[in-house]
């Protein structure tokens, strides 16, 4: 098994994972830090994650890009990063942001797959891309929850397939996590089926950017 797959594989079974955030902001940083966990629907912890940084060497980095980081929950390693643009016009400049993947043995990183964000349509929408660069999904809002009267920190995407036509997966609020408060913080993701741990992890990534950009909205 290569490193890659090695790091992935605890996604490889799952249909359905959990978005939790445990901790945002921290009184000693300068910059908010928001810092969470992936969840299988068993509630086993599959990855550690991080949005932000505590620290910036630059600040005009830190304002034009944000930093999604995974890391292994035992071992606190980092597995899965990516770095996103968080201004459209900077997502014409550099419309892919790719999710690499950082391996064990040595201090390179290998891309499993990127997400592209559509400028200029009515509704939020991304496409995601597999280590190719092939498309093979799209995430597109169908409803924000932003407004409402039970408001939830993610809005809620469809993902569709390869040609845009069939809804095979969803990105929604964790329902009893709405009910149980008014403010929601759980997210969970339904994968299609036959879905690659690769495409899987980057699905989670980008969920993951949704997360944030939706934070800032609130």
């Amino acid at each position: 098994m290569t490193n890659v797959s090695n790091v992935l594989s605890v996604l490889e079974k799952q249909e359905e994972v959990l978005v939790k955030s445990f901790h945002e902001g921290s009184e000693n940083t300068t910059t908010t830090v928001e810092r969470g966990k992936i969840l299988s629907r068993m509630n086993r912890i599959l990855f550690d994650y991080q949005i932000g940084a505590e620290t910036n060497s630059s600040m005009l980095g830190s304002v034009l890009n944000q930093k999604v980081v995974l890391f292994n929950p035992e071992t606190k390693q980092k597995v899965l990063e990516l770095s996103y643009n968080r201004f459209p016009f900077l997502c014409k400049v550099f419309p892919k942001q790719f999710v690499r993947c950082v391996s064990a043995s040595s201090t390179e990183s290998q891309s499993i797959g990127s997400i592209q964000q559509r400028i200029g349509l009515s509704r939020s929408c991304y496409d995601v891309y597999n280590s190719q660069y092939e498309h093979t999904y799209t995430l597109i809002l169908r409803k924000s929850y932003l407004r409402s009267k039970i408001q939830h920190r993610m809005s809620e995407y469809e993902i569709l397939d390869q040609n845009k036509t069939n809804i095979i997966g969803r990105i929604c609020p964790f329902s009893t996590d709405i009910e149980r408060s008014q403010y929601g913080q759980a997210t969970s993701i339904k994968f299609p089926q036959d879905m690659t741990m690769e495409m899987k992890a980057t699905l989670v990534v980008a969920v993951l950017v949704l997360v944030c950009i939706c934070r800032n909205k609130v």
